[in-house]
């Protein structure tokens, strides 16, 4: 059970960094925004591997920030 809610943590902050760097990403060349829903699950027309991809993608995501976020608290003596 804890290893479900790890995982959607981490899936969800993410899925949450991956989409605010896209949106100011887009927002800098001007192009179209992207949802937060399909940063996070996929469009509706991904095949099961496509959205699996994406899943354990935001996962890293997530981990790599939480990490990032420990070990600069660590450096700083916080």
């Amino acid at each position: 059970m804890d290893s479900i809610i790890g995982s959607i943590f981490f899936e969800f902050i993410g899925a949450s960094i991956k989409w605010i760097f896209y949106t100011v990403k887009n927002w800098i060349k001007g192009e179209k925004y992207i949802s937060f829903g399909t940063i996070y699950s996929g469009d509706e027309s991904d095949e099961f591997h496509e959205q699996f991809f994406l899943g354990v993608s935001n996962i890293w995501v997530g981990l790599l920030f939480i990490m990032g976020i420990i070990v600069l608290l660590v450096k700083l003596g916080i």
